[in-house]
């Protein structure tokens, strides 16, 4: 997975933006710490790929809280 800068974002958006497309997904930093993930989507699966990531989130929370894993947020 390929990490992009806040200030790449800025600066040559239109080019992570195609980073984007041809990869799929990338990490966004700042101050060299990852901040989020940018992931692409098609516009008629939008709301079935965030249900995904929430249920994910949720799950991770869940076994961190039980013992199960580390919360990574």
């Amino acid at each position: 997975m390929e990490f992009v800068t806040v200030r790449d974002l800025r600066i040559r958006s239109a080019e992570i933006w195609e980073k984007l497309r041809e990869q799929g997904e990338l990490v966004l930093t700042n101050n060299g710490k990852p901040i989020t993930i940018l992931s692409g989507v098609e516009q008629n699966s939008v709301e079935e790929v965030l249900g995904m990531v929430r249920r994910a989130r949720a799950g991770c929370r869940l076994a961190a809280a039980s013992g199960g894993g580390a919360d990574r947020r």
